[in-house]
């Protein structure tokens, strides 16, 4: 070609060229980069072709035996209010999520300290005089 003719053609053949090879250079380093994730097969107990609800109607489960659970020996003996509710319980001041003697403080109300110990909720409240 002549140089007339490739100053009449101007860049855009050129940009083309450029354009088609760097896209397929990256298009071949992309592919070579990918990396497929690895799925562990994790063997179960349950069988797949079985109804969960076969299962549920032929295992029954066993009797549940309730042990009486018992709050050990709190005191609550009075309340501070301000930004945060305390009580004092066994000479310990408390306040929501604190544990004392196992238990933890789920609320602090007017009419008692709510306690969780053991799974079980309970509420003690102040000794009247």
């Amino acid at each position: 070609m002549k140089k007339s003719q490739i100053e009449k053609l101007g860049i855009f053949p050129f940009l083309l060229i450029f354009i088609f090879i760097g896209s397929s250079w990256v298009y071949a380093e992309a592919e070579k980069k990918i990396d497929y994730p690895t799925v562990e097969y994790q063997p179960s107990k349950r069988d797949p072709f079985r109804s969960p609800l076969d299962i549920l109607e032929t295992e029954t489960p066993p009797p549940s035996v309730e042990t009486e659970i018992t709050l050990p020996q709190m005191s609550l003996q009075g309340f501070t209010w301000g930004y945060q509710p305390r009580a004092i319980i066994n000479n310990q001041v408390v306040k929501k999520g604190d544990r004392i003697s196992g238990a933890e403080v789920l609320e602090i109300r007017k009419e008692g300290v709510i306690l969780i110990y053991q799974g079980k909720i309970f509420t003690i409240r102040p000794k009247v005089k």
